[in-house]
């Protein structure tokens, strides 16, 4: 049952870089990325003090403050106007050790900016900047450092348009500990209850026959190797590129020697029910430790979401980029679902910009410079 509330939350959406000219409106880090290397190129050209540039700017700051917020899995299809400046965001709350996945598959060979932020604060959000992505690149990934909200920020460069399918994906930073399971076998979490009370459990635990395999998550040395009277037979194993220590309890066999260099994947033992777990059913105990041996939840690390898929985009695409207007009258939604807030009721014949196509909907920019999406079996006039 948790695992499916912890599913829920984790797919779940939430309703809703660094150059000096983002501090007017948008706090940011002074961490330096792609964007910022070309806009530097920019000031210190003619282009300087254009409108095109100052619009640039502008929607660029937009896209970072008003991102949409989106649940993976998430496929968009988006067109960048070349003499119009677009750029669109989006806001995840990522986990401490999840994976968030990038695929673009574009048009042309229009450089697009991916940035990600984390953000810092509510009110008067800041917004660090934690990944940027080479601009050819078509694929890329990130694991969060840390729990919390993350915006990804995409826009091409100035004056040039592009024709972009974006997806956005999340997936385990760690391989599963356990051969031949998944997120399933996870039968008890952090955070449970233990001894009537007193404590608290510090990892999962995950069933399996015994002798199965057990894995190391990650690259890392091997710190300790002992039997304790609540683990029994168990491994500790560090990681330096996270700074963490993963533990490995309950195990039938060790496989593996203190100062040992392991691989992802490297056998470290065998599934059992040593120490006190040995009125129950082989599992292993999986725990994630920072520095100080301060436990986290481990969830996020392995989670794989079984089944998880991403939903096609179904809406008509050939109007990306074109003024167009409706047949009939309809409603400019704030994301692309029936439940979200509606922004304005939109009569028949409204001119508008048809900007991209997530699953059922049309993302659109009004004349006015309203922006939203309209469900997308609205009929739509032809081109303008």
């Amino acid at each position: 049952m948790k695992l499916s509330i912890f599913a829920a939350t984790l797919l779940a959406g939430l309703a809703a870089s660094c150059a000096p000219a983002y501090e007017s409106s948008v706090k940011s880090s002074r961490a330096q990325g792609a964007r910022d290397h070309y806009e530097t190129e920019i000031l210190n050209s003619d282009l300087a003090k254009s409108r095109e540039y100052q619009a640039w700017v502008a929607e660029g700051r937009r896209a970072l403050r008003d991102g949409l917020s989106i649940r993976p899995s998430f496929k968009e299809v988006v067109f960048f106007s070349g003499d119009d400046p677009t750029a669109v965001g989006y806001r995840l709350d990522l986990r401490r050790g999840q994976r968030l996945r990038v695929q673009m598959s574009r048009s042309g060979n229009t450089r697009i900016f991916a940035e990600l932020f984390e953000q810092i604060g509510a009110a008067d959000p800041i917004y660090r900047l934690v990944h940027s992505a080479n601009p050819g690149k078509s694929e890329f990934s990130f694991e969060a450092h840390s729990d919390g909200i993350h915006v990804l920020r995409l826009q091409p460069e100035m004056m040039k348009g592009a024709e972009v399918a974006i997806t956005l994906s999340t997936a385990a930073g760690l391989t599963f500990p356990v051969q031949g399971k998944n997120s399933n076998a996870i039968r008890s979490f952090f955070g449970d209850s233990r001894d009537g009370g007193k404590r608290d459990h510090e990892g999962i635990d995950i069933f399996a026959a015994r002798g199965t395999t057990v894995f190391a998550v990650a690259d890392g040395v091997i710190s300790e190797v002992g039997i304790n009277k609540l683990g029994g037979k168990v491994v500790w194993q560090y990681d330096a590129e996270r700074n963490v220590t993963y533990y490995y309890a309950h195990l039938n066999s060790q496989s593996v020697r203190e100062g040992d260099r392991v691989s992802a994947g490297s056998t470290i033992g065998t599934v059992g029910n040593t120490g006190n777990a040995r009125t129950t059913s082989p599992h292993l105990h999986f725990a994630v430790y920072r520095p100080g041996r301060v436990a986290i939840d481990p969830v996020p690390f392995i989670f794989d979401a079984p089944g998880d898929v991403v939903a096609p985009v179904l809406v008509d695409l050939t109007r990306l980029g074109v003024w167009t207007e409706t047949v009939k009258p309809t409603t400019l939604h704030a994301s692309p679902a029936k439940n979200s807030r509606v922004l304005a009721e939109v009569p028949a014949h409204t001119r508008m910009r048809v900007v991209s196509g997530v699953r059922e909907w049309h993302r659109v920019q009004l004349d006015n410079g309203r922006r939203g999406f309209i469900p997308g079996q609205v009929s739509i006039l032809g081109m303008q």
